[in-house]
């Protein structure tokens, strides 16, 4: 771990009251793209954050958060996963990449660290991500969700994708084949109706992953694919308050932040931190 600006300049050693815990994972991995990079995206949302009120939307004093800011894991993750989750059990982590790949290592590593009964996760994304494999490989950016999806079992409740619009063949013909669940921008409007399987409690445990390309480029213009038709900040906290009618959210990550293609007003970085602070007041608030 290596400890620079934290965000919010919260603390970075936890205690029996830490509620939630930030963690960097500043990894690109392999890219299907050569012009976006996310390994500078946690620094750059920590510094970024440093320019914001400690106040939510609805005036909520940030320090109630209890957040404690562990830095970044710069090498073997699959090591220092899960020694950082052993070392705050109570704590809901929040973890800031890197690209999209980074959550199959997260989602094994809580999934064998907390030991969650019937995890769901719901990933807010532009594509489905459900390829098999890309150029041999079966860990990329494009293949997270169909890596969580078999590590949940092949159970088609459990995982889902909100605001797909751009999808390769192969991946709708093996979303049909699967009978998987995801919902197109257009078709956004079901989640007022019966887009989500009743769960087995109120209480079901939710994985939550962003990929900010999810977002509208002119409200996120900082990602590899910004693809036009997204969801607004506005939108994002209305089908928060949707998710958390059916689920209680238990680890989220916010993903595919690329710096190097922010503007110079550093926009997205702007919108990562905010939707880092309203989704944690907004879990904070529901328990």
């Amino acid at each position: 771990m290596v400890e620079e600006t934290r965000f919010l300049d919260f603390p970075s050693e936890p205690n029996e009251n830490t509620e939630f815990i930030l963690i960097g994972v500043p990894f690109d991995g392999e890219m299907t793209q050569h012009r976006g990079r996310c390994h500078n995206a946690p620094d750059e949302v920590r510094i970024i954050s440093l320019d914001l009120s400690l106040t939510s939307e609805d005036g909520i004093d940030l320090n109630q958060l209890h957040l404690v800011d562990l830095g970044d894991i710069q090498e073997d993750l699959d090591i220092q996963l899960p020694l950082l989750l052993r070392k705050t059990p109570q704590a809901i982590p929040v973890f800031i990449g890197g690209s999209h790949s980074i959550s199959i290592n997260t989602v094994n590593a809580f999934i064998h660290e907390r030991k969650p009964e019937d995890l769901h996760y719901i990933s807010l994304d532009a594509h489905l991500d459900c390829y098999d494999e890309w150029k041999g490989s079966k860990f990329v950016h494009c293949t997270v969700t169909r890596r969580i999806y078999e590590m949940l079992g092949l159970n088609t409740d459990n995982v889902s994708v909100i605001g797909a619009r751009d999808i390769d063949l192969p991946e709708a013909e093996w979303a049909q084949k699967e009978n998987f669940r995801y919902l197109r921008m257009r078709e956004l409007e079901q989640l007022k109706s019966n887009f989500f399987p009743p769960p087995k409690s109120n209480k079901a445990a939710l994985y939550l992953s962003i990929d900010i390309d999810v977002f509208d480029p002119s409200v996120a213009p900082a990602t590899g694919y910004p693809i036009p038709g997204g969801i607004t900040y506005r939108d994002y906290l209305g089908i928060l308050d949707d998710i958390m009618k059916n689920y209680r959210i238990v680890a989220l990550d916010i993903v595919e932040y690329s710096p190097n293609l922010d503007l110079k007003n550093k926009m997205t970085a702007f919108l990562v931190a905010k939707l880092i602070i309203e989704t944690l007041v907004k879990i904070k608030k529901r328990d």
